[in-house]
């Protein structure tokens, strides 16, 4: 206790914060491992007229915590040769890690989303079997086919009456969970196979 005594205000303040946010951190660190995602969640505010959808956007609680992290640790680091203006550095590099993180999770978003909205893109395009389709839903197989500018192996089902056999052209025509539809006939009508 005598060595939290012979901290400065700010000292103990850069060491509260520090441990909380290296504590929350570390366990939303865990829980997000073990599939929670409970800390994704952003502050719940309406825009008001002089305010920016943007700067709400940054508010988010991994924001606040990668903020306080980068706001304490440097605070503790610089104190005792800076002493109060390791006040400013700080705020600077905690804004440093807010906008790092916030770059972070949208590039992981994009990622994430990507998989989804590029399947989309494949309705109505061509696509060549690679493992057989059994007719009328009975199985799934592959299909081989061009998804914004490159190839994708896709699993793929038909409703056909005729299973698809490999290296046949058909065309999707219904994305659903990651899984294409495909047929051997046009159901969109925008091409003859």
């Amino acid at each position: 206790m005598l060595w939290w005594q012979s901290l400065s205000g700010l000292q103990q303040v850069f060491w509260v914060l520090a441990i909380l946010s290296s504590s929350i951190f570390l366990i939303s660190t865990l829980l997000s491992l073990i599939g929670f995602d409970g800390f994704e969640t952003d502050i719940d505010v309406e825009p008001s007229e002089g305010s920016t959808p943007e700067i709400l956007e940054f508010l988010s609680f991994r924001n606040i915590v990668a903020f306080t992290l980068g706001f304490s640790w440097t605070g503790i680091l610089f104190f005792p040769q800076l002493k109060s203006l390791a006040l400013l550095l700080a705020i600077i590099v905690g804004l440093g890690f807010a906008i790092l993180n916030q770059w972070l999770m949208k590039k992981l978003q994009g990622l994430e989303s990507s998989g989804n909205s590029n399947l989309s893109q494949s309705i109505g395009q061509e696509a060549t079997v690679s493992v057989q389709i059994d007719a009328k839903m009975q199985g799934k197989g592959k299909v081989v086919v061009r998804v914004g500018g490159r190839e994708m192996e896709l699993l793929a089902v038909t409703e056909d009456n005729q299973s698809l056999k490999r290296g046949q052209k058909v065309q999707v025509y219904n994305v659903e969970d990651n899984l294409v539809f495909v047929s051997s006939e046009d159901k969109l009508g925008i091409r003859s196979l």
